[in-house]
């Protein structure tokens, strides 16, 4: 999968599951409150994959508080409303986390922190590149489009699913995200 919004459009076969999602200049833009209950996502029609590489540039444009975050979710079965999933996020605050939504879609279980070292500033494009090889994942993240990401977290405790496909989320946030593509990574 590569895509890079260019053509206006949320591409189709991806589904908006809370918050709301556009095309905004060229990058496709979520917005939505800070809410444990329902976080905005979008989900996409990509395959499931045991092992992949997810790259993405990614934006904050307004956050209610440094703690809200986004990020992507790396699985979930692509008919559910609601939980379980697992994802990969990020505050500006700098932390950075693996998480699981619970199957109830009522809580959240956080696996593993890192830190950017540093604050992620507002209207600043990172870039990000996360790894998954069946229960392992690792977070990669530049704090700009020029430099290769650096590792920054990882975890061997993914939970997976034999039908999940990736999307986006975000919490308390209005964030960009541009350039994505999928891999499929060698055994």
């Amino acid at each position: 999968m590569s895509e890079d919004f260019t053509d206006g459009a949320i591409p189709d076969g991806w589904t908006t599951r809370a918050g709301t999602w556009s095309i905004t200049d060229g990058a496709l833009t979520g917005t939505g409150p800070s809410t444990a209950a329902n976080p905005t996502r979008i989900i996409t029609d990509a395959p499931h994959l045991d092992r992949y590489c997810l790259d993405l540039t990614m934006r904050f444009t307004t956050t209610a508080s440094a703690t809200r975050w986004a990020g992507a979710i790396l699985d979930i079965d692509p008919t559910t409303t609601g939980g379980p999933w697992q994802h990969a996020m990020m505050r500006t605050n700098g932390t950075v986390a693996f998480g699981t939504r619970t199957p109830t879609n009522t809580g959240w279980g956080t696996d593993t922190l890192g830190t950017t070292q540093t604050p992620i500033p507002l209207n600043q494009t990172i870039h990000l590149t996360i790894r998954v090889d069946g229960t392992h994942g690792e977070i990669h993240y530049s704090p700009n489009t020029t430099d290769t990401p650096a590792r920054i977290a990882t975890t061997s405790t993914l939970q997976r699913t034999p039908t999940g496909t990736i999307g986006l989320l975000l919490d308390g946030t209005t964030t960009h995200y541009d350039n994505i593509t999928l891999t499929q990574l060698p055994e």
